[in-house]
């Protein structure tokens, strides 16, 4: 599983396998724009800042409630 996300530019899904800092801004994989996390939307409710870290792994929508685990090979 990864960590997904929807751009607010172009409102194509994006997602990680790997680590993902939420201080740093995450990158569209289709129009290629920098989105800081409170401004990415959440792939199934489409409100703002999706990424809110749950734990370690997990990430969760605070509206919705739409929860994510970040997977890695390396993990």
């Amino acid at each position: 599983m990864a960590v997904c996300w929807r751009c607010p530019d172009c409102l194509e899904d994006t997602c990680h396998t790997e680590y993902i800092d939420l201080r740093e801004p995450v990158r569209c994989g289709r129009c290629d724009a920098t989105v800081q996390s409170a401004e990415a939307l959440c792939v199934v409710c489409d409100s703002p800042n999706p990424l809110t870290r749950r734990d370690t792994i997990h990430f969760a929508c605070s509206v919705c409630g739409n929860t994510q685990r970040l997977w890695s090979e390396s993990a």
